[in-house]
This record gives C-alpha cells, sequence and structure tokens, in this order.
C-alpha cells in the first residue's frame, strides 16, 4: 500500500511538472465525458417531462377501432355495444368519436373548423378545464342540441374575447348550416413547454359537440367506428381494455374465413408512451455513443503523452530497475499516471456535462434528470480508458534494458 502511494505521489509531481500539456491531453476525456453526461442528462430529462405530460393528458385512455386491414368489410359498434362498455367494470367513462370538419363564422370573420363529437363524456377525454360555462350535458346529446364547447385561445381568434358562453356561431359542413351556442369555454391542460412546441400551432378551430348535433350536418349517428374509454385507474388500463375489446369483437364476430383476425383492434395510451419512450431511449443511446468517440481520442492522447514520458524518463527508468525496481512496480507507477489523468479529466467532464445540461433544460424549460449511475459509470470508464491506454507505454517502459537505458542522454 505504502508502494502504490509513492507511485501516486510521483504521478501527481510528473503531472505539476508538466500542466500545459497534461491539460492538452486531458482534452479529449473531458469533452467525451462532458458530452455524454450533458447529452444523457438532457435526453432522460426530455422522456421524463413527455411521460408526465402524456400521462396527464392521455394516461389510462383507449381506442377502439375498426380494423381497415379488412377492407371488404365495413364494421360498425353500436349503441348496444357503447352501453355493455359503459356498465363494465373499471370503466371510468366511454364515448363514441366521430368528427367532422367545415367552415364557422364567427365575429371575426371566417374559420377552418374541426368538429369532435361525442357523448356528455367527451370532457374525461379531452380533459380541458372550464373558465367559462359548462360542458354539455346528457339531456343535450339525447335531444340532438347543436351546442359546443371551444378552446379559450379559439374563442379569442373567432370573437377577440374568451367570455362567449351563449353567444351562436354558423357552422357550413358539406353545405350544411348549422347554429351552434357555445355553452362553455375552456382551457387545455397545461403542458410543458417541450410539449406545446412538439405540438405546435393550428390555425384551425377545434370544437367539441354532441355526437347526435352531426344529424343535423347529414352524419349518421346510429353506427361509430370508434369508442374512446378511460379506465377508472390507470393500472388497470391494459386489463379494462382487453374486456372491452373482447366484448366487442364478440358482438361482431367474423366468418372462419377471416382466421384469427378480429373486426376490431384496440390501442392503448401506454402502449402509445411506451414507444416514444423506446425511440426516446433509443435517440439517446445513438447520440452518446457517437459523443463517446470523443474518449476515444482522449485515450489516444494519452498513450501518446505516456510514450513522450516514457522516453524523456527512460534515464530514471533505468536507474530505478538497476537498484532492484520489479517489472510490475514500472508498469504500476505508469498506469497509475495515465489513470490520474485520465480520472482528473473525467471530474472536469462531469462537472461541465452536469453544468451544460442544466443550463439547456433551464433554456427548454424542462428539468434535468440527472443519474448518478450514469456519473458513476462514465466516471469508472474515463478511468479505465486511461489504464487501457497507458498499458503499452507503461510495459513499455518497464520492458527497458537497464544498460541501455543508464546510456540514455
Amino acid at each position: 500500500m505504502g508502494q502504490f502511494k509513492e507511485y501516486v505521489r510521483m504521478a501527481l509531481n510528473n503531472i505539476r511538472s508538466n500542466k500545459g500539456r497534461t491539460f492538452l491531453t486531458m482534452l479529449g476525456i473531458i469533452i467525451g465525458i462532458a458530452s455524454v453526461i450533458m447529452i444523457m442528462t438532457i435526453g432522460n430529462g426530455v422522456k421524463r417531462t413527455m411521460n408526465t405530460d402524456l400521462g396527464d393528458i392521455i394516461g389510462g385512455q383507449m381506442m377502439i377501432y375498426e380494423n381497415y386491414e379488412l377492407s371488404d368489410l365495413s364494421m360498425d359498434m353500436t349503441q348496444d355495444d357503447l352501453h355493455e362498455i359503459q356498465e363494465m367494470d373499471g370503466v371510468k367513462a366511454a364515448t363514441p368519436m366521430m368528427s367532422s370538419s367545415g367552415s364557422i363564422t364567427a365575429y371575426k370573420g371566417d374559420f377552418s373548423v374541426s368538429i369532435t363529437a361525442g357523448n356528455e363524456y367527451l370532457g374525461e377525454i379531452n380533459k380541458l378545464t372550464m373558465i367559462y360555462g359548462r360542458y354539455f350535458t346528457k339531456q343535450e346529446v339525447d335531444s340532438n342540441t347543436a351546442v359546443a364547447v371551444i378552446k379559450s385561445d379559439d374563442a379569442k381568434k373567432m370573437f377577440g374575447t374568451d367570455d362567449v358562453a351563449g353567444l351562436t356561431m354558423e357552422i357550413n359542413s358539406g353545405g350544411q348550416i348549422m347554429d351552434v351556442t357555445i355553452v362553455g369555454v375552456g382551457k387545455d391542460k397545461q403542458a410543458s413547454s417541450l410539449m406545446s412546441n412538439m405540438m405546435g400551432t393550428d390555425d384551425t378551430v377545434t370544437i367539441y359537440m354532441p355526437y347526435t348535433a352531426l344529424e343535423r350536418l347529414g352524419v349518421s349517428t346510429d353506427k361509430f367506428s370508434t369508442i374512446d374509454l378511460i379506465a377508472s385507474d390507470s393500472s388497470a388500463e391494459s386489463r379494462v381494455g382487453d374486456a372491452a375489446l373482447a366484448v366487442v369483437n364478440n358482438n361482431h364476430p367474423l366468418g372462419s374465413e377471416y382466421g384469427d383476425k378480429k373486426a376490431f383492434l384496440i390501442e392503448k395510451a401506454s402502449s402509445s408512451i411506451e414507444t416514444i419512450d423506446s425511440v426516446l431511449n433509443k435517440m439517446t443511446l445513438f447520440i452518446a455513443i457517437v459523443a463517446a468517440i470523443s474518449l476515444l481520442v482522449g485515450g489516444i492522447g494519452i498513450m501518446n503523452i505516456m510514450l513522450v514520458s516514457v522516453t524523456e524518463r527512460t534515464k530514471e527508468i533505468g536507474i530505478r530497475k538497476a537498484l532492484g525496481a520489479k517489472t510490475g512496480s514500472i508498469i504500476t507507477q505508469f498506469l497509475a499516471e495515465s489513470a490520474i489523468i485520465s480520472g482528473i479529466g473525467g471530474v472536469i467532464g462531469i462537472i461541465i456535462g452536469v453544468s451544460l445540461a442544466i443550463l439547456v433544460c433551464t433554456v427548454i424549460k424542462i428539468t434535468p434528470a440527472i443519474s448518478a449511475m450514469t456519473i458513476i459509470l462514465t466516471t469508472v470508464f474515463s478511468c479505465g480508458v486511461g489504464i487501457l491506454f497507458g498499458v503499452h507505454p507503461a510495459r513499455k517502459a518497464a520492458h527497458l534494458n537497464p544498460i541501455d537505458a543508464l546510456r540514455k542522454e
């Protein structure tokens, strides 16, 4: 142990005597470690932020939809399917999802409109926070009442203010005209600026209506190809979704000629989140691997500088070997020096990487996810790079012929 401390002391003395050269040698390690730490921290922060936002927005949601691969069939779900799903244990809400489009005339002019229609549970799906008025009711759904809920931003575009509950809009869809009364104004659930930027902006106005009101626009509402539902507990999403899908497919069996194919399929929010997670993980890992290539450059720099050090200290090595120093002692001395150089570079790289990651995350308004395991692994890796690339110079020093080394000027 005492000998090892002596090797470390000698290594530190040599590093101090060549500060400039040592720092330049460290640069590759510093840049590599800083890049990996920064990328992993930002990547994990983005993933965590997106998971939180998506969980808040679509957590527990599922969509049962027509299997479009069966192009020779046109299968639709009915009110009976909807009622059966609504009565199932574990289902918080279920609504048919229908849509239409056209133009809308309001106080500030004409706008393109996207209509999303469902029953009184539609509010559970779109998760608008009501700031004026209310959501439409079951009674309004049952009576085909032409009422609508709009978003605050869309209200401002159409009327110049979001306090518009009670006002009327004129919708034109496929030549069919319908006057719609606004009963409520809502605001989207607040998402991070990252999600908002990724979603972008759209000039199209979105309104939410009872699906039965679409009959006034010539749309048949007796059957529908999509039902959205929410599990009472997100942890039971898979069980509830599979049970609901089984109900619908049992109600609409296919002939034996279709084999194992089903008339309807299901898409679960958890699956979408897992897919996004997987893509982000792969992207982060790929970029981190590319950044880690600079560690190879740093390792080569350490090997080069250690070879120079061996050449400069040839006579010193000869004297030590003449005095009885073992081959293992010489190897340990030079490996300790290369490990210390890469270790110090690694620590500096970690500090810079964490600092830059926090700065970038602050700018893009996400919470950095600093992983202790990532820091530990990069520290071990940086020291390992120093040892790996220090082996050749250390072996070269250890195998010098003492007589030839002593003759070296």
